[in-house]
């Protein structure tokens, strides 16, 4: 999995994916491929934020970050589909932490832990 940070044949130290918890939880919640942009705020405020555990306080949407949804909703005729790119980028400036930004496919070079270390 791409949470992986080292691998063998013996062992594997993997990190929780707490967006991909967060994608699990908006399909469940929604039961659709895509949704408004006001049920999407609903479901993204509700989400447990892990920092919250950690002393940090419940999650809120910026109001600017609330019009980019509208405009990506009304880009896609109402519904954003919560599998595409520029929702991907909307979760990651929501909850940069946890999630990854999605960049354009053929735009970045990423490599394994291994391949850094012989760098």
């Amino acid at each position: 999995p791409n949470n992986c940070l080292a691998s063998s044949g013996y062992y594997a130290v993997c990190c929780i994916d707490v967006c991909d918890g967060y994608m699990n939880k908006l399909e469940r919640e929604l039961g659709s491929h895509d949704a408004s942009a006001e049920q999407l705020l609903r479901v993204v405020a509700a989400l447990p934020d892990p920092a919250a555990d950690l002393g940090g306080k419940n999650h809120t949407v910026p109001p600017a970050l609330q019009r980019r949804l509208e405009e990506i909703a009304e880009h896609h005729n109402g519904r954003v589909p919560i599998h595409g790119r520029l929702f991907a980028q909307w979760m990651h400036h929501v909850h940069p932490r946890w999630c990854p930004y999605p960049h354009m496919s053929g735009t970045i070079a990423p490599r394994r832990a291994e391949e850094q270390e012989a760098v």
